[in-house]
């Protein structure tokens, strides 16, 4: 981290009355919850899409003949790379309580 960041951390610390440590953890934990939700949306979304609750049931469509991946291969590949993300989120965020 920048020297010039780690003075801003300190300044804003300071100004709300928190060890800048405090306020560091706090605001990571604020922006690893926000990128979740977003994620978790856009999982919604593609799964509502498809009509599944994950990408693997898109995977089981495909050999069953119900989906065309032509359609729909980017959204399949999408949707599995928000799964691990969403886990990877849950995973840090577990790590901080």
């Amino acid at each position: 981290m920048t020297t010039i960041a780690m003075r801003e951390i300190a300044k804003i610390a300071r100004e709300m009355e928190i060890s800048p440590g405090v306020f560091l953890s706090e605001a990571v934990e604020t922006f690893l919850k926000k990128e979740l939700r977003k994620v978790q949306a856009e999982i919604f979304r593609l799964c509502g899409k498809y009509k599944v609750s994950k990408s693997s049931e898109i995977d089981g469509k495909y050999r069953k003949g119900k989906l065309e991946e032509r359609d729909s291969w980017e959204d399949y590949f999408r949707l599995d790379h928000l799964e691990y993300k969403r886990r990877q989120i849950l995973k840090i965020l577990e790590s901080y309580k």
